[in-house]
């Protein structure tokens, strides 16, 4: 059974793998590993079958700082890496920043969590590494409303509902760019967001007083959207005043369309395609 567990202070577990993997296997001196004062960090622990398997310590700065991250030697490769600093930046309280001191081996790995190098390589207890940094970007209820076009009284229903994770910072709502990725993959999320779309996107074509308007959109390429973009050319040989292109990426599997036109053209050609 995995358990994760956030501490104040240092424990014997913790104690036993820092020795384990920074002691012996990296041969940093013991006076340099364990400090006196351990409570002044978060400490983020991944356990499986009550064994401390992962590890990384947090200091609430500003920037934050990451460090003393490691994994227990048999279980490495299997992704504790990557979830026991997801844990560690979890605990960042909506701080913006978060600098770490990565071993020279271990760059690529941060660098796949987001995370880049500044300044030269240096030495710490006779290992080279590198400083790197991740900046985070927050977003407030009013803008994540403003974004999806819900309501902040739907937004919190979602809260309750367990669709929409957040952070509750000084009485207020915080999301990252990750919580809102996460929330907007949700199957009934996904549905009702495409319905408010298509709704502003119909209000405007049906009430705009303009000569033409542009509509660019990103669709999966298939034999349907195929047949349906015979359709649409269709429309536009009739239509002297539309401008009409569309193009495959590389793969193949997308196809970007892009439409100037007349509003009510505009109209004529979404519901061909979402036919």
């Amino acid at each position: 059974m995995e358990t994760s567990k956030i501490l104040n202070d240092i424990n014997e577990d913790i104690k036993a793998l820092r020795t384990e993997v920074f002691i012996e296997e990296q041969n940093v001196p013991v006076e340099l590993e364990i400090e006196v004062n351990e409570d002044r960090y978060i400490h983020c622990c991944i356990y499986k079958d009550d064994i401390l398997i992962a590890y990384a310590r947090v200091y609430l700065s500003t920037p934050a700082i990451i460090g003393r991250v490691c994994v227990k030697k048999n279980y490495r490769g299997l992704g504790y890496g990557r979830k026991v600093m997801q844990l560690a930046e979890g605990q960042l309280q909506r701080i913006n920043e978060v600098h770490l001191h990565a071993q020279i081996h271990a760059q690529g790995f941060y660098e796949a969590l987001g995370y880049t190098p500044f300044g030269d390589i240096f030495s710490e207890a006779g290992i080279k590494h590198i400083a790197m940094k991740k900046t985070f970007i927050f977003y407030d209820m009013n803008t994540l409303s403003m974004m999806t076009s819900l309501t902040t009284r739907t937004l919190r229903n979602y809260i309750k509902l367990g669709l929409l994770n957040g952070q509750m910072i000084k009485g207020k709502w915080q999301f990252s760019e990750e919580d809102i990725q996460n929330f907007f993959k949700e199957k009934f999320v996904e549905a009702e967001l495409i319905i408010k779309s298509k709704g502003m996107v119909n209000d405007y074509l049906n009430t705009v007083n303009v000569d033409a308007s542009c509509f660019v959109v990103d669709l999966e390429w298939n034999a349907s959207l195929e047949d349906k973009i015979k359709n649409v050319l269709d429309i536009v040989n009739q239509e002297n005043s539309v401008r009409f292109s569309y193009l495959k990426t590389p793969s193949k599997t997308h196809a970007r369309l892009c439409v100037i036109a007349k509003p009510m053209i505009i109209k004529k050609i979404l519901d061909i395609i979402e036919s």
